[in-house]
């Protein structure tokens, strides 16, 4: 088998552990989503924050909640963290 071949094989089997993880996944992230959508409506406000990635991630997060990512909408209130200083 050629390197490249082989590269591939590893790719392809990583998907599929990938994809056999997302029922998981789709289960955290809707407890993710319920906890933040009770954190709005309650009043209270997203602080988010993160390391290297995670940190450019928080932001994106926040950013969309205070800039109204689809709908023409109230601002939700969010700090990222990260971004203060």
């Amino acid at each position: 088998m050629t390197q490249g071949r082989s590269q591939l094989s590893q790719s392809l089997d990583e998907l599929q552990q990938t994809l056999a993880a997302l029922p998981q996944i789709d289960e955290v992230m809707g407890q993710v989503i319920d906890r933040i959508a009770g954190c709005l409506t309650s009043g209270c406000k997203v602080l988010a924050c993160g390391n290297g990635g995670s940190a450019a991630d928080a932001g994106h997060l926040t950013t969309e909640l205070v800039c109204r990512f689809c709908d023409d909408r109230d601002p939700y209130p969010a700090i990222c963290l990260n971004a203060l200083g």
